[in-house]
């Protein structure tokens, strides 16, 4: 089994994820690699891409690493998800789709954004398309992990 990128700023919110992981999919906790902010993300990238079969990613996400890599207005016209700006970094080594296939958005308000105009023709709206996991719970992203590592073992 590869690795799964925890991406979430709230320690607590991380720790629970991790617990539930470690105990339903048996997961060892080294194949977990925890992500607090967009610079810890962009580095673990960098590092472990090839490993990574999954991404859980918060979309409320620190922004300064990510001012760092794309400039300030691009992060200033995601402010809502800085998040996926996290994505479209990753995209430079991985194919979108299958970036995309890989990824569970973990966000309470995932229905609301989906609702704003900014958000129609995005980036994020076609990766809520092309996913289709939302993990509203921490039960729910753990449940969509277990899809995600189903269909890698499959494909494998």
């Amino acid at each position: 089994m590869g690795k799964i990128l925890l991406i979430e700023d709230k320690g607590i919110v991380a720790n629970e994820i991790k617990k539930k992981l470690q105990k339903e999919i048996e997961i060892n906790e080294n194949d977990i690699i925890d992500c607090y902010n967009s610079t810890s993300a962009i580095g673990a990238w960098g590092k472990y891409k090839d490993e990574v079969d999954c991404i859980i990613l918060d979309l409320n996400i620190d922004s300064k690493g990510l001012r760092k890599e794309l400039g300030d207005k691009t992060v200033d016209e995601y402010y809502l998800v800085p998040g996926i700006l996290l994505l479209k970094i990753f995209e430079k080594d991985k194919d979108r789709i299958e970036i995309c296939e890989k990824t569970i958005i973990h966000s309470a308000y995932l229905d609301t954004l989906e609702k704003k105009p900014m958000m129609q023709e995005s980036f994020y709206n076609k990766l809520i398309q092309i996913s289709k996991l939302e993990g509203i719970s921490i039960f729910d992203t753990v449940d969509d992990v277990k899809v995600i590592l189903t269909k890698k073992k499959k494909s494998v």
